[in-house]
This record gives structure tokens, C-alpha cells and sequence, in this order.
């Protein structure tokens, strides 16, 4: 069953017994109030009352239902009062005390409430609405004819089912603190919630009795589904949801965090993207460079899920390798150079790069490890050995074919390896950077003129899409600060 808690934040009590394989254990609802281990006669004050509504309508569609399927009416109440109490609760096996008003019945008994999967059946599939009615049919039946009351204790939530008795009579013949009490005749059906205001909230009471009402209201129309295919929830409350919810953003034909970047570079080319010390990049400038790295990246065998290494430092140079290796098909290592070396060729010994991008000031750092020896190293910031000639274009925007899919890895991220080894992490390119870009746009309320300080680490977990994504998928301008900062300088 669905564990759908009708009330968060809530101190929970622990109710009736649950049978499962002929062991008796227990469930828990939430509570408003916590209830202290006290003696009976804290049971005893008076029920709260919450009138559930039923039209005529739904009372004939619910008889009508009963009817085409050989149950009684009674059984729909008790369906719908036990599938809530199920998904408030968590479990599909439990008992209820049970209340009967008719002649032939034993007056204060115990029902058992049935929600396991049909036999058969995948593990956790819940049964079909047809099943359960049928279940709860032989259940109602059992408790009027053999079944013994069972103890429920006196530090337990009591919950049960009231049929046709007064609810002076229903309270005189035992303690509960929350029951569904039904009395139906020729002239319709009558419900209330009944529960104890010590525990509950009026609130929460008015929402639990709208969860009966909606499962009641969806029985007729899903006679034949599964029982986790009926809402519980009023329209209101799925209104309510579905609002909050509607987070949808149209990304046009991006699909990957760098193409945002990509297409922002086509909308204001000419706008200032990054900005370090006395040196800038426009976004056009930006785009292009990422695009002649990314094709050196290619020529040397990167494409899909092949991974590079980026040990850099905070810098202009580093924005530009990050949209690279996206734009190259491949999935970035960051590489923090204040960390720890033997860190460093840990992460490189298991990663096992193609390419290493870093600069030359801290090529002579970069530890050298047995499964790396070979890994091609390209120096990014223009040294005296030609590795960045492939930055020195005056214009150009390099075609390329799209290699990157939203499935591909975009990025390996290691743990810190407090408990032993540094292990990787894999994201998927269409996972947490696409997130992460929307959502501090969204949070920060980024536009175009807006200026932002980068002070975050490649290594960081999150550092590298603070640096590149959020701002620049959107025109902003991103100023990168140089070194290590300290605060709150």
C-alpha cells in the first residue's frame, strides 16, 4: 500500500494489531497530540464529530455497485474506511474493533481489514476493488458470527467501524478515539468521523473525513481497478497539488544543461558572460572556445561516457573546459588541486580519464599514477609548448554533431572517502545539472543584466554548476573570483 500520511510533522501512536503469517504486531497513524502513558480514564472524554456529506447520487451509486456485485452496503463503508486507514497507516493487514447495531449481531467485535496483494500477485501490487470488497464481505461476516474481540490494550490508538448503532451507544460499549460510524436504512446513509479531540485536530478530522469521501465517490467509477488507481484526495486538495506542482519550463530543443548555455549565446551574443580580473569573454567568445575544445577533445578519442579530468583552478579557463567536454560528448572528473595529492590520484586511478585538462602552472602538481601514465594532458592557458593553440581563432563557431543525450554521463563526482576509498558518483547529463541550472534560476530570480560572484570549487559537490550553469543558461554575467576566498571578505 501506498504509506500516503494524511498529516506531516505529526507525533504518530501506535494502534491496533496487525496479523501477519498468525504473529499479532502493530501500526502507527499520526496524531496532532502526543498522547502520555496515562490510565483509562484518559479514553473517556467526549468524541468530536465530523458529518461526511453523502448525496443522493452517490448513495444510490454505491447501493447500485453493491448490488451488481452481491455485497452489502455495509461492505462499501467498511472498504473505503479500512483502504484509508491503510494508506494513512502504511500496512495492508490489520485489525479494527468493530461495532454492530443489528439483531443478529455480537455487538462489540474485531474486523479484520484485508489489502494484500491477490495471490499470485507481484510483491506490493495492490488487489483489485473487487477483491477487497469480496474480502470484506467474509470479514464482516466472521466478526458477526466467531471471531472474538481482541484486547487492544489501553496505550494504543483504538480505531474502529461503527454499523448502525447511536453513537451514545457505540461510546457506552467501548472507548475509541477514532471511528467511522455508518447508520444506513430505506432512506439513505448517514457518516461521521468521530474522533478525540486530545488527539486530533478538527483539521486533520475534516481532511481524513474528505479521504473517506473521495474513496467513496471513486468506488463506483473503478469498480474494476486496482485500489491504488482510486484518489483519496478531493478535488480541492488535487487542485491544491497539481498548482504547486506546475513547475513545467519550456527548454525549446535543449535537452542537456549545456545546450541552455548554447542557445543563450545564439539569443545575445555580444552580452559579457564571464568575467576575471582585467579579462572577459562574451558569450559568443565563450561558446566558440568550448566548441574548439571540445572538438580537440573528440580528435583524442572523447565521446559518451568518456570521462576527462579537470584539474584547474578557479578561472576562466575552467568555465570553458566545463561546457567543453559536455559539447564533446564526455563526462567531466572535477579535480580540486588544494586537495590532497594522494586524493587526487586515488580519483585518477579509478576514473581512468582519456584526457587531463589543467594549466601549466599546475602541471608539475599533478600526480602521476600506474593506470594513468599514458593519459594525454592538455594544457588549457596558452603555454610555450602550443597546447592551446586551439583556443588562438579570431572567429568561428566550429560545427559539430550532437553526441551528449540527456541518459549519457555528464560528470563523476568522488566522495569525500571519510570511511576508506573516494567512490565515484555518476550523473546522467539530463539529471541534476539540467536541475540545478532551473532551480537557482528560479530561487535567485536570475535575468539577463543580473552580475554574479562565483566563489565555489570545481570539487565541491555542487561548485561546478554554481560556476557554469545557472547564470549563464540565462545571460547572465559571471564573475570568477580568482585564488581562495575568505569570508566574509
Amino acid at each position: 500500500m501506498n504509506n500516503q500520511k494524511g498529516a506531516t510533522s505529526m507525533p504518530s501512536l501506535v494502534t491496533n494489531p496487525v496479523v501477519t503469517d498468525g504473529v499479532m504486531g502493530l501500526i502507527e497513524l499520526p496524531v496532532d497530540f502526543t498522547r502520555q502513558s496515562v490510565p483509562d480514564t484518559a479514553f473517556e472524554s467526549p468524541l468530536a464529530s465530523v458529518l461526511l456529506k453523502l448525496d443522493d447520487n452517490l448513495d444510490f451509486a454505491l447501493r447500485e455497485l453493491a448490488k451488481g456485485r452481491g455485497r452489502s452496503g455495509e461492505t462499501m463503508f467498511a472498504a473505503a474506511w479500512t483502504m484509508v486507514l491503510a494508506r494513512l497507516g502504511g500496512v495492508d493487514d490489520f485489525l479494527i474493533r468493530l461495532h454492530i447495531g443489528t439483531p443478529d449481531s455480537r455487538g462489540q467485535t474485531t474486523l479484520r481489514a484485508d489489502l494484500r496483494p491477490e495471490a499470485g500477485a507481484e510483491s506490493g501490487q495492490a488487489p483489485r476493488l473487487d477483491v477487497v470488497l469480496a474480502r470484506t464481505e467474509a470479514a464482516l461476516r466472521t466478526a458477526r458470527t466467531e471471531q472474538p474481540a481482541v484486547d487492544l490494550g489501553t496505550t494504543t490508538l483504538r480505531t474502529g467501524l461503527s454499523i448502525g448503532r447511536s453513537e451514545a451507544a457505540a461510546a457506552a460499549a467501548e472507548p475509541l478515539d477514532l471511528l467511522l460510524a455508518v447508520d444506513t436504512n430505506a432512506s439513505g446513509t448517514s457518516l461521521s468521523l468521530r474522533y478525540r479531540a486530545s488527539l486530533f485536530s478538527r483539521t486533520t478530522a475534516e481532511r481524513w473525513a474528505g479521504y473517506v469521501l473521495a474513496v467513496l465517490t471513486a468506488m463506483p467509477r473503478h469498480a474494476g481497478s486496482r485500489i491504488d488507481a482510486l484518489p483519496m484526495i478531493g478535488t480541492d486538495e488535487q487542485h491544491l497539488i497539481e498548482g504547486l506542482n506546475a513547475t513545467a519550463e519550456d527548454l525549446g530543443a535543449a535537452t542537456c544543461v549545456h545546450q541552455l548555455v548554447e542557445a543563450q549565446a545564439a539569443r545575445t551574443p555580444e552580452a559579457v558572460a564571464v568575467v576575471l580580473g582585467g579579462r572577459s569573454l562574451r558569450y559568443a567568445e565563450l561558446d566558440a572556445r568550448a566548441n574548439l575544445l571540445a572538438g580537440a577533445l573528440r580528435a583524442r578519442g572523447v565521446g559518451p561516457d568518456v570521462p576527462v579530468a579537470l584539474y584547474v583552478e578557479r578561472s576562466i579557463d575552467m568555465v570553458i573546459a566545463l561546457l567543453a567536454v559536455l559539447k564533446a560528448g564526455g563526462a567531466y572528473v572535477p579535480l580540486d588541486p588544494s586537495h590532497p595529492p594522494e586524493r587526487t590520484a586515488t580519483i585518477l586511478a579509478g576514473a581512468l580519464p582519456r584526457v587531463i585538462l589543467t594549466q601549466s602552472g599546475l602541471r608539475a602538481a599533478l600526480p602521476a599514477t600506474p593506470a594513468t601514465p599514458d593519459v594525454e594532458t592538455l594544457l588549457l592557458d596558452g603555454s610555450a609548448d602550443g597546447d592551446a593553440a586551439f583556443f588562438n581563432v579570431k572567429t568561428g563557431n566550429a560545427a559539430r554533431p550532437e553526441l551528449l543525450t540527456p541518459d549519457n554521463l555528464a560528470y563523476v563526482i568522488y566522495t569525500s572517502g571519510s570511511t576508506g576509498t573516494p567512490k565515484g558518483v555518476q550523473h546522467a547529463s539530463g539529471g541534476y545539472l539540467l536541475w540545478a541550472a532551473l532551480t537557482m534560476q528560479w530561487t535567485f530570480d536570475i535575468k539577463p543584466n543580473d552580475v554574479f560572484w562565483c566563489t565555489a570549487d570545481i570539487g565541491w559537490v555542487t561548485g561546478h554548476s554554481y560556476i557554469a550553469y545557472g547564470p549563464l543558461a540565462v545571460g547572465a554575467t559571471q564573475i570568477v573570483f580568482e585564488g581562495i576566498p575568505t569570508y566574509p571578505n
